[in-house]
C-alpha cells in the first residue's frame, strides 16, 4: 500500500501526540481517514459526524486537488502523497 502523510490542522494535533502530521499506509482517502482514526480515535469524531460523513466544515486536499464528499472519498492515493485536513475558517 503507498505511504500516505496526513497535514493535520493545529487544533488537532494535540489529539495526535502534540504532531503536525501523521504517516499511514492507505490506497484510498478513505482508508487513510481510517488508518489515521485507527491510530488516534479522538480525532474521528472531529472529522466526520455520527453518519460517517465529513463534517460540512472539513476540507480534504490530496496534494493540490480537493477530495472534499464522499464520491471522492475513494480516490486512489499515490505514495508519498500528502492529505491535508483543512478546518474552514468562519469571521465576520
Amino acid at each position: 500500500m503507498p505511504h500516505v502523510s496526513i497535514r493535520l490542522p493545529t487544533a488537532l494535533e494535540a489529539l495526535a501526540g502534540g504532531r503536525p502530521s501523521v504517516d499511514v499506509e492507505a490506497g484510498t482517502v478513505r482508508e487513510a481517514l481510517l488508518a489515521l482514526e485507527a491510530r488516534h480515535p479522538e480525532i474521528g469524531p472531529m472529522i466526520h459526524g455520527a453518519d460517517d460523513r465529513v463534517r460540512p466544515h472539513i476540507h480534504l486536499f490530496l496534494g493540490d486537488r480537493e477530495v472534499t464528499g464522499d464520491p471522492r472519498a475513494d480516490e486512489r492515493i499515490a505514495s508519498d502523497e500528502e492529505l491535508r485536513i483543512v478546518p474552514s475558517i468562519a469571521g465576520g
